[in-house]
């Protein structure tokens, strides 16, 4: 089930790509949200929609493409979460009932072991760690101030700086492992994964809606790892970019 979310402003082009989209005119309503995204880049909603007439119009690479970068803006974005998992599913679906799944590299629902650590919302844990540290050096301060109570204070102490500790944990490994890694999605289905060069023989070939960690660049090739850890490089067109700098 794919829903189409209405974004906070309108506008003549917003408009006219809902009622294509409801109209079943799934291409003109993704190429009309294209559109907007030139101007509105960091419209997570856009994205949304785009995603969703993408999927509709049987793009599923690219839905995939623009449902990730939905929630690379907006990480609590559920509708986003929900129609990439739809997507995931239907070519999961149509990869086995062709009989390729020994073949190919599928999307799974957490292609490379961030899924989780990408939807925990950073900002309460933001508030979390900041509520832990003040709550610490709150008890250290009554401790040096007052001999009694000294056994719950320290209790307290504790706890305190362990939820601080895990809360910097959580941020420290989201900055390093998901914030400063670039990702990308395979826009094309069975692509062929080699060296930088056609005179490299195939060392894997690779469903659309993949996501692949990205690297280094050779000419026209882009370095990846793929999801089960295999390093492979593709030809940069068939790979789309999940972000972009400010």
């Amino acid at each position: 089930v794919f829903l189409s979310l209405g974004v906070a402003w309108a506008s003549p082009e917003l408009k006219h790509a809902q009622t294509s989209f409801w109209s079943g005119k799934f291409g003109t309503a993704a190429a009309t949200y294209k559109s907007l995204l030139e101007t509105y880049p960091q419209q997570a909603d856009l994205w949304f929609n785009l995603g969703t007439s993408e999927a509709q119009a049987g793009r599923m690479g690219r839905a995939t493409h623009a449902l990730e970068t939905a929630l690379w803006l907006q990480p609590e974005h559920k509708d986003a979460r929900f129609n990439l998992n739809t997507v995931k599913a239907w070519v999961l679906d149509k990869a086995l009932a062709r009989s390729q799944s020994g073949t190919l590299i599928l999307p799974g629902s957490d292609d490379l072991g961030t899924g989780l650590l990408a939807a925990i919302p950073m900002q309460p844990v933001r508030i979390i760690f900041a509520a832990a540290w003040g709550l610490l050096f709150l008890c250290l301060y009554a401790m040096k101030r007052s001999s009694s109570r000294r056994a719950s204070l320290t209790l307290c102490i504790i706890i305190s700086g362990l939820v601080a500790t895990c809360a910097g944990g959580l941020l420290v490994s989201r900055t390093y492992i998901v914030d400063d890694t670039r990702y990308g999605v395979v826009l094309d289905d069975a692509v062929a994964f080699r060296g930088p060069g056609k005179q490299y023989d195939t060392q894997a070939e690779v469903s659309n809606s993949v996501k692949v960690k990205l690297g280094g660049t050779d000419g026209q090739w882009t370095q990846v790892t793929l999801p089960n850890g295999q390093g492979a490089w593709i030809k940069s067109d068939r790979l789309a970019v999940i972000g972009f700098d400010d």
